[in-house]
C-alpha cells in the first residue's frame, strides 16, 4: 500500500448540501421540541411532568447541537471543495504560463 488516499473532490459539493439539508432537518426538531413541553399546572403529575420536560429540554439542546456540527461539515466540505478548485484553477493558469 502507497500510503496515499484518494479524494472524489467532485463529490464534496453534493455530499455538503446532504449535510446541509440534514443540519437543516434536525435543527427543525429542535425547535419543534421545545412547544412540545407541558406545562406543569397539575401539581399530583408534577413528577412525571418535570421528568417529561428535562428530556425534552436536552433533546433540544443535543438536537441544536447536532445541527451546528452537521452544519459545520457541510462548511468544510464546501471550503475543502472551492480550496481545490481554486488551486487547481492557479495551477492550470501557472502551467499556461511555461515556456512563454
Amino acid at each position: 500500500m502507497s500510503g496515499e488516499t484518494k479524494v472524489d473532490w467532485g463529490s464534496l459539493p453534493g455530499q455538503a448540501q446532504t449535510w446541509s439539508q440534514q443540519a437543516t432537518a434536525i435543527g427543525n426538531i429542535s425547535g419543534t421540541i421545545s412547544g412540545l413541553q407541558i406545562p406543569a399546572s397539575v401539581p399530583w403529575f408534577q413528577d412525571a411532568v418535570n421528568a417529561y420536560n428535562q428530556v425534552c429540554q436536552l433533546y433540544e439542546k443535543l438536537s441544536g447541537q447536532g445541527f451546528q456540527q452537521m452544519q459545520s461539515i457541510a462548511n468544510a466540505l464546501t471550503t475543502a471543495y472551492q480550496n481545490y478548485q481554486s488551486t487547481e484553477q492557479h495551477l492550470t493558469q501557472s502551467a499556461g504560463n511555461v515556456g512563454h
